[in-house]
């Protein structure tokens, strides 16, 4: 048949109109969308709202692009970076394409991280000093952490205790580092 001359309209556009003579007379997907299926009649079908995590600002392209580590989209069909959210104080994330600010990692005891969109514990997550400790998870301020009380110290920055002085020892002062 003389239908199986016609060429197919690409992945990332459509054609929703008959009599088309090339492919660029098809109409792009929209940005917040990517190309799903080539050949379709109608955007539904030819088009795909970027998933949760992922933008498109532009028109009539097959994938959509991740937000960078430390942001996180919880939105389908975003058409700009811009939309994607930092981590939030006392979180951190060093993957791409997070679709929730829950998947955004907490930092650990004895850490806290007063800033947004950290990409990782090592920089983000900053240590409780020395004689000092945080039993709190995803802790937001350095507040968070406490001075060791007397009988125990802390010798090591960035723990969620502090030891006990041994049998036969004591400590009066408190924040000890030794």
């Amino acid at each position: 048949s003389s239908a199986t001359q016609c060429g197919a309209c690409p992945i990332g556009r459509y054609g929703d109109q008959t009599g088309r003579v090339s492919p660029s007379d098809c109409t792009n997907c929209p940005a917040g969308k990517k190309g799903a299926l080539a050949g379709q009649a109608s955007g539904t079908l030819g088009c795909a709202a970027c998933l949760k995590g992922y933008y498109q600002d532009q028109g009539g392209t097959v994938s959509c692009i991740a937000c960078v580590a430390g942001r996180y989209l919880d939105e389908e069909g975003e058409s700009s970076g811009s939309s994607c959210t930092p981590c939030s104080a006392g979180r951190f994330s060093g993957v791409q394409g997070l679709s929730a600010s829950s998947k955004c990692a907490e930092c650990s005891t004895g850490r806290y991280n007063d800033q947004l969109g950290q990409t990782s514990s090592a920089d983000g997550c900053k240590q409780c000093s020395t004689g000092m400790f945080s039993a709190v998870l995803g802790a937001v301020q350095a507040s968070a952490c406490t001075a060791c009380e007397a009988g125990r110290y802390q010798d090591v920055a960035g723990q969620a205790s502090c030891e006990q002085c041994g049998a036969g020892q004591y400590l009066d002062k408190t924040g000890q580092t030794d």
